[in-house]
């Protein structure tokens, strides 16, 4: 590997994810998401650090990719808007109508979207509630 010609890219190290007064961290804790499962978001802070130490010391780029909002969060993107509660009032992923060839995989899914993008429901739950 040409590691001269090499860069690192940091991507979404961003404090609405890590710190305690985060958009997503606080939209997170009132849906339910308990603090230890937040906390570990932080575990891989100290390993890019070390990794961007590395590629300052030896002269090689290191490249951050974040999101930014204005404070107040007006300009906030649509998915973000859905974690502050719309997705859980409108959206529904439906569980069992839904596939992938890993079940972990799906099942973490499910899990990150009733996080805040949306209501996690089987059919029948969906179903009994469009007929109600």
């Amino acid at each position: 590997m040409a590691f001269e010609k090499e860069a690192l890219i940091i991507v979404d190290m961003q404090n609405d994810f890590i710190h305690d007064e985060g958009l997503v961290r606080k939209s997170s804790q009132k849906i339910g998401v308990p603090t230890s499962s937040l906390d570990l978001l932080r575990t891989p802070i100290p390993a890019i650090k070390q990794l961007a130490d590395f590629f300052r010391t030896n002269r090689r780029k290191v490249i951050h990719i974040y999101t930014a909002w204005e404070s107040d969060y007006s300009d906030v993107a649509i998915p973000l808007k859905k974690m502050i509660g719309r997705g859980q009032k409108r959206g529904a992923l439906v569980s069992d109508a839904t596939a992938t060839f890993d079940l972990e995989g799906h099942q973490a899914t499910l899990k990150v979207i009733a996080t805040g993008f949306g209501e996690v429901m089987t059919t029948k739950e969906v179903l009994t509630l469009l007929k109600s």
